[in-house]
């Protein structure tokens, strides 16, 4: 049993490499925008907070 050809191996391990970097971009979008909602009170700017947070929701 053959496992594929070289060329199919590059290219798999090309796109598990892209897919794993855009996993951690998002990751690290996630930290700073709940790190932003952290710091911003809701009290005293509620639009902002909302704003940051639904944009967290979303990624």
């Amino acid at each position: 049993m053959s496992s594929g050809t070289v060329v199919d191996v590059e290219s798999r391990a090309l796109l598990v490499g892209t897919f794993a970097f855009a996993g951690s971009a998002l990751v690290v979008l996630l930290g700073v925008l709940l790190a932003y909602v952290g710091v911003v009170p809701v009290d005293r700017f509620f639009p902002l907070h909302n704003t940051v947070a639904t944009d967290m929701s979303r990624s």
